[in-house]
C-alpha cells in the first residue's frame, strides 16, 4: 500500500538530500523527482531507451539537453542548479521489495538515491 502522503513527501526529500550530500554540490542544485505508475515509465523508457518494459528509475540529466555553455546562460548562479528529473515507478518498486524482501519505503528510498545520483553525476569532475 501506498504510504500517506506527508510520510511519503518526508522520504523523497531525505532521499534527495541524501544523495546530493554524498557528491558534495558546490551549490544549491533542484531535482525534480516523480513518482509514477508501470505505464507512464513503461512509456517514457520506450520513448527514451527504446526499451517496452516498466522499469524502476529513469534519470533525466539537463545536461543532457544543453552543452556547458548554453547551461551557464539559462542557470544564473543566484538560482538553484538545475540537475534533470528522477522518475521512480512506484509499482515495479513495490514489486522489487517485495520479491526481495526489503521494506518498501526502504527501497523507495534507494530508488530515489541511485537516480538522483544519476542525475547529478555530470557535474562532478
Amino acid at each position: 500500500s501506498f504510504p500517506d502522503e506527508a510520510l511519503l513527501k518526508k522520504l523523497v526529500i531525505s532521499a534527495a538530500k541524501s544523495a546530493l550530500l554524498t557528491v558534495g554540490p558546490a551549490r544549491s542544485v533542484e531535482v525534480s523527482i516523480l513518482l509514477t505508475d508501470d505505464n507512464e515509465i513503461r512509456a517514457l523508457n520506450q520513448n527514451y531507451r527504446d526499451k517496452n518494459v516498466p522499469t524502476n528509475v529513469l534519470s533525466f540529466a539537463i545536461s543532457d539537453c544543453y552543452t556547458s555553455s548554453e547551461l551557464n546562460l539559462i542557470q544564473p548562479k543566484e538560482f538553484p542548479k538545475l540537475l534533470g528529473d528522477v522518475v521512480v515507478a512506484y509499482q515495479t518498486c513495490s514489486k522489487e521489495a517485495t520479491s526481495q524482501s526489503r521494506i518498501f519505503e526502504d527501497y523507495l528510498c534507494h530508488m530515489i538515491i541511485h537516480g538522483t545520483q544519476t542525475a547529478f553525476a555530470w557535474l562532478r569532475p
